[in-house]
């Protein structure tokens, strides 16, 4: 069963979207938990079917938290239903579990990715969370405790969900900065967490606000989330979500803290917004948030100029500046509002003095008998209520608030009076009464509340001028700071940028071999002794790829190599640096022993068997590791004993290279005189090259049927003019490490050539040349114009020629080993697969590439008279080769017996000791002494 295609949920999701408006409510409320399901039915599929593999933990737990938002709108819509209760009820506890089991998820999925320790990201997470809740607090939070109960489960519940949001904002951001390839999985997984929020934020804000009412557009935040997710679970990336060490450095500094910048910035911008608008601030909520957010910025720069890195100085010169200002701005808001409220005060002492003089005068008409006084006594009514209303709003202290009080109920008793009062005389009584019992607190009340207002006002004179002064000092401060880092950075930080770069790669960005050798002297130096452990990588063919493909390409595969092993870091910390060209180490410090210097070498080869893709085309790195382990005892200073275990790691890494790469090795005393005599060696043999030290060797190939020799492989030796014959197994390997196999192949290639050509006109000789290319050569784009340069020079046939390659250069570059090989192809030269079963042995090789000859491995040949099993091999062998129109050629036939088994299996050629040992050029004439058969027909059209 495969999964769904992922456009196809697109379009079925979108389009139940673009429905859901119109839906009648009843139904609509049933569209969360149906996306959700499906959303939680994806994961699972993916898990449990193995098409995801990585991180299945994370997946599930995943699943998990969205699977209890299901459950908790399912148990609220019962509720509703049944109960009527809304909020708070037992969805709402359920709806709130999964918030941190999701924040679980992430932080999971967020250390699978990139399994490095990066405190720097934590700390981005901790301020981007910080600085967000400050427009949660303003726009959410405050509003939402203002209408609830000042303490209970209202109130707890009503707190738990910003900051339930807060939290997976946090989390996210570590998912954001840390590592991991950037896949469409991905992208749609941030994204869906991104849409969440944001809907959960507009959700309760439009809900405060009374202006939302299901089905309503802000649902449509919601179910996207969910339909982004599920886009997410089905997307053939997933598979790799969870896979690290192709991005696990993460995010660079600099570009983190340019970033961060601007989200310093924004609880400065809210603030502003909510200034304009007159909503209150709580300034003691605001200056928690910007004092963890100072103290994280700090915390970060410190962490990243410990690392150093010079990335933290642009950064922290604005965000610093930017910290102070918003901290000022939270000053000035909160004097500002004092003033705001000595401002309503007084105003609200002088309204209530104005009213009171007011009340008087109508008092006083109040006691006139007919249609005046009634009026008189209505307004009476009236301006009491707009005095207590005075009462309620200004704010007046409690003793004046006393003082109106006690007036109010005298002008209320007052007003009772007249309001019973039968005839004219009892209300003429009655207002005597009153204005003798009500004029003595009238008047103190009136002169209360304007010397009150005058105090208030003089409050608000001084509120007002210590604003204007912070204003002004909060921007002195200001300037000062900017103009201290800016001659800072202008006078002592092009000093330090160089110094930075004498300790980093320029390429990578990563530590260089002057770091390396500075934290090691740096341990070494300490008074307690530590072990520490460096791991040296240096890639086998990286010079064959640079000088075929360009620099640009080998520049982008370091780069793609530098994030790759990253991963191989271990949790406890190391120092990741490119050492050289190629070369790449990491430095762990305080280890418990070589085992885990093991442990890192092995994680940073496996790293190596997934091809990079660079340039168009897959590529497989092979490189050897050396291992050096040392606590720093013994003679000399912490320098020279920094270099020893720098060399010490070479040694090992050059010992691991005669072992044919992809392997490590662990330094031990006895390496030194190997490596010695290697490194004597590869400077005798660039010599030679120049020199002409060497010869070729040919040794016959013979029909095993017939006898007859049917041509010559051409074999390099080296004589040296002290040490005499120097085998090829001493100085091929060497030759191909260092690059050098390249220009010794191409003197190879036309010697053989012109000596060939050279034998075909003395002696009318037709047999072919064999010639070996080493995966250096082949790798090079200008191969096949060697080729043509050759035979064109030497005037040989291009039929005439057969170059063998093994399968182990073939897989180097696949792609462009094919290009270049068809392009030699079409010029009429063979190509053989030499040592055919020692190798990668895919079949598929045989029909991708353009091969006319196969050459069975003496080791299999070695076999076919001891056993019928070695018999067997070589016999399949054969078979298959004779299927797709291939000629065999047997390696190392030593004895009558394997030349008669050979035969009877019907393999057409051999070569070997039983036939003839690799002969001097002038011994050839003589040996082949049969006249050559016709040359090899093509087996394939070029």
């Amino acid at each position: 069963m495969s999964m769904v295609p992922t456009s196809v949920v697109a379009v079925v999701g979108g389009l139940g979207l673009a429905t859901y408006l119109a839906l009648p409510s009843s139904v609509a409320v049933a569209a969360y938990p149906a996306f959700g399901m499906v959303l939680v039915a994806c994961v699972l599929w993916g898990v449990f079917s193995g098409r995801i593999v990585h991180g299945r933990g994370a997946w599930l737990l995943f699943a998990l938290g969205n699977a209890l938002w299901v459950v908790g709108d399912l148990v609220a819509s019962w509720l509703e239903l049944t109960t009527g209760v809304t909020f708070p009820s037992v969805a709402d506890g359920i709806y709130l579990l999964g918030y941190p089991v999701l924040a679980v998820a992430i932080v999971w999925a967020s250390r699978l990715r990139g399994p490095h320790r990066d405190a720097v990201g934590c700390l981005d997470g901790l301020m981007v969370a910080m600085a967000a809740a400050i427009p949660i607090w303003v726009l959410w939070i405050g509003p939402s405790v203002q209408d609830v109960s000042p303490a209970g489960l209202d109130l707890v519940v009503t707190l738990a969900y910003p900051l339930m949001d807060v939290l997976l904002i946090a989390c996210g951001t570590r998912f954001v900065l840390g590592g991991g390839r950037w896949s469409a999985a991905a992208v749609l997984g941030v994204s869906g967490l991104a849409a969440n929020v944001v809907a959960d934020v507009a959700y309760n804000v439009a809900a405060l606000a009374g202006s939302y009412q299901p089905p309503d557009p802000l649902d449509l935040g919601f179910l996207l989330a969910y339909l982004i997710w599920i886009l997410m679970a089905v997307h053939p990336s997933a598979s790799t979500l969870l896979e690290g060490g192709h991005r696990p450095a993460g995010v660079p500094y600099r570009a983190r803290t340019w970033a961060l910048v601007a989200v310093v910035v924004l609880p400065l911008s809210v603030l502003a917004v909510s200034y304009v608008e007159g909503d209150p601030i709580d300034g003691w909520i605001v200056t928690v948030a910007l004092a963890i957010i100072t103290v994280a910025m700090v915390l970060r720069l410190w962490l990243i100029a410990r690392a150093g890195s010079s990335a933290w100085r642009g950064p922290a010169l604005l965000s610093s500046a930017a910290l102070v200002v918003v901290v000022a701005a939270v000053g000035l808001t909160s004097l500002q509002q004092r003033s705001t409220r000595a401002d309503a005060t007084a105003n609200g002492l002088m309204d209530a003095a104005a009213a009171a003089e007011r009340l008087d005068g109508i008092a006083v008409r109040s006691d006139r008998p007919g249609p005046d006084g009634a009026d008189a006594r209505r307004a009476w009514s009236g301006q009491i209520a707009a005095l207590r209303r005075h009462l309620d709003t200004a704010g007046v202290t409690p003793a004046v608030r006393r003082s109106l009080g006690s007036l109010l109920e005298n002008y209320e008793t007052a007003l009772t009076r007249q309001l019973v009062a039968v005839d004219a005389r009892d209300l003429v009584a009655g207002a005597e009464i009153e204005r003798r019992e009500i004029v003595p607190a009238h008047t103190a009340f009136i002169e209360g509340a304007r010397a009150a207002a005058a105090e208030s006002r003089a409050r608000s004179d001084r509120a007002a001028k210590r604003a204007r002064f912070t204003t002004v000092l909060a921007l002195a401060v200001s300037l000062a700071f900017l103009a201290l880092l800016l001659v800072r950075v202008g006078g002592v930080g092009r000093r330090d940028e160089l110094a930075h770069q004498a300790l980093h790669d320029s390429l990578t960005g990563l530590p260089n071999r002057g770091m390396i050798e500075e934290k090691l002297r740096h341990a070494f130096s300490r008074a307690r002794r530590s072990t520490q452990g460096l791991v040296l990588l240096d890639l086998d063919d990286f010079k064959a790829l640079n000088d075929s493909l360009g620099h640009p390409v080998g520049n982008e595969l370091l780069v793609a190599l530098a994030e790759r092993l990253a991963a191989a870091v271990p949790d406890s910390g190391g120092l990741l640096a490119r050492i050289g060209g190629d070369g790449f180490a990491i430095l762990l410090d305080d280890i418990e022993g070589p085992e885990c210097a093991v442990a890192t070498a092995e994680r940073m080869l496996a790293l190596l068997q997934t091809p990079f893709a660079i340039a168009g085309s897959t590529h497989l790195a092979h490189a050897s590791v050396g291992i050096a382990v040392s606590d720093g005892s013994g003679t000399g200073s912490a320098s020279e004993r920094a270099a020893t275990v720098l060399r010490d790691a070479e040694l090992a890494m050059y010992a691991a290279k005669d072992r044919e790469g992809n392997s490590h090795e662990l330094f031990t005393a006895e390496m030194h005189d190997a490596v010695a005599k290697r490194l004597k060696l590869k400077a005798e043999l660039a010599l030679a090259i120049q020199r002409e030290e060497f010869t070729l060797v040919y040794q016959p190939i013979v029909d095993i049927a017939e006898g007859r020799v049917v041509g010559y492989e051409a074999l390099v030796r080296w004589v040296h003019p002290e040490r005499g014959f120097v085998s090829p197994a001493d100085f091929i390997p060497v030759a191909e490490q260092t690059g050098l196999i390249v220009e010794l192949g191409t003197w190879v290639l036309r010697e053989a050539c012109r000596q060939v050509a050279e034998w075909r006109r003395d002696w009318h000789d037709d047999r072919y040349i064999s010639v070996n290319v080493a995966g250096n050569q082949l790798q090079r784009e200008d191969f096949p114009e060697q080729v043509a340069a050759a035979l064109a020079e030497t005037g040989l046939p291009a039929s005439a020629l057969l170059l063998e390659v093994t399968e182990s250069s073939l897989i180097l570059d696949l792609d462009g080993s094919q290009r270049r090989m068809d392009a030699v192809r079409s010029l009429g030269v063979r190509f053989a697969i030499d040592d055919f079963g020692t190798g990668y042995s895919s079949l598929s090789y045989l029909s991708r590439f353009p091969l006319d000859v196969l050459k069975i491995d003496k080791s299999f040949i070695d076999e076919i008279t001891t056993g019928s099993r070695g018999r067997a091999i070589v016999d399949a062998v054969v078979r298959m080769a004779a299927s797709l129109d291939l000629a065999v050629v047997a390696e190392g036939i030593e004895e009558p017996e394997q030349k008669q088994v050979l035969q009877e299996i019907g393999c057409g050629l051999g070569q070997g000791y039983f036939y003839a040992r690799p002969l001097p050029a002038a011994d050839v004439p003589g040996f082949a002494l049969a006249p050559a058969p016709a040359p090899l027909r093509l087996a394939k059209t070029a």
